[in-house]
């Protein structure tokens, strides 16, 4: 086997856009920050909406 732990955090945000360049996919990244939790709020929602409705993938990465 590999050298790889288990149970893992999984992988950074970094690596797995990096990970979509190589395989030679567009990606769009978004930096949420809670200064200003109600436009980010609508923000989110509207781009959840978008994306869904457009069939496109999308990957979350949450921290509380």
């Amino acid at each position: 086997m590999g050298s790889r732990s288990f149970p893992s955090k999984g992988l950074t945000a970094r690596q797995m856009c990096g990970y979509i360049r190589m395989k030679g996919l567009e990606l769009e990244y978004f930096t949420i920050r809670n200064n200003y939790a109600k436009v980010n709020r609508e923000f989110i929602s509207l781009a959840l909406k978008v994306y869904t409705l457009a069939g496109l993938p999308i990957i979350a990465n949450l921290a509380m």
